[in-house]
């Protein structure tokens, strides 16, 4: 048995992959005006006062104790960047994403100073397994990460990806979601025909620009998810009840 353990700890440490060098982004969107132009649901939520203190904690243990690059480089760390819309974002992600297949680790050349790993985190509000920009669009947890896996950038599929996702999630009265009448706040049911709804269900998944299975995944590539990690810090359909996130309806 002590044979069989000590080569079973051997195979271990040769699978492992050590991480030394990874790109870190840390965004969160905590400001939410309440008439955004062009909503893409009904109603509307919160600021998120405090979600800056995600960041900062994040810029602490990534960049300040572990001296790693970190992504957005905010002008002032103690007051980030907290106001995101859509299409800032997705600019933001494609080209970070760009930037990180461009300079991937190769093993065969290391005196390069290459990524090995990206590690991202986003704290915001979410509904249906979307976040939450400070317009009101929606973008699927899965479009996020599937941008650095993308067909032009499928070298990144051989690094390490860690997302974490800091965001409610869940059916609408798990997670709280309110509709407004009047001066009264009431929830919403499972029961209620009338529910928080989307104006156009694929824009929070960008159906248009989306690639199908067989075009992220060939024969000569790996799988887009290889190598992925994806937490959630709010369990689909459950959620801490210290940071209830709530969507008013008119």
């Amino acid at each position: 048995m002590v044979i069989i353990f000590i080569i079973y700890r051997r195979n271990q440490e040769k699978d492992a992959i050590n991480v030394q060098n990874p790109m870190i982004i840390s965004l969160a969107i905590g400001e939410y005006p309440e008439d955004p132009p062009a909503p893409e649901f009904e109603g509307y939520v919160p600021h998120l006062h405090s979600v800056d203190l995600d960041i900062i904690n994040s810029l602490q243990l990534f960049q300040t104790k572990l001296n790693y690059k970190c992504f957005p480089e905010y002008n002032n760390p103690d007051r980030p960047k907290i106001e995101w819309n859509k299409q800032e974002l997705m600019d933001f992600l494609n080209e970070r994403a760009e930037a990180l297949a461009k300079n991937v680790f190769d093993p065969n050349n290391p005196k390069r100073d290459g990524w090995d790993g990206l590690i991202c985190t986003i704290s915001c509000h979410g509904m249906n397994n979307n976040i939450i920009t400070s317009d009101y669009g929606l973008v699927s947890k899965d479009k996020i990460h599937r941008i650095f896996s993308a067909p032009s950038y499928a070298v990144s599929r051989e690094i390490p990806r860690v997302f974490m996702f800091d965001c409610c999630d869940g059916n609408e009265e798990r997670k709280g979601i309110k509709k407004k009448s009047g001066d009264a706040i009431q929830d919403i049911s499972n029961d209620e025909e009338e529910k928080i709804s989307l104006i156009d269900k694929n824009k929070g998944i960008d159906s248009d620009s989306d690639e199908s299975a067989l075009e992220l995944w060939d024969q000569f590539t790996n799988n887009p998810d290889h190598r992925l990690a994806v937490l959630h810090a709010a369990n689909l359909d459950f959620q801490s009840k210290m940071n209830v996130c709530y969507i008013y309806k008119i």
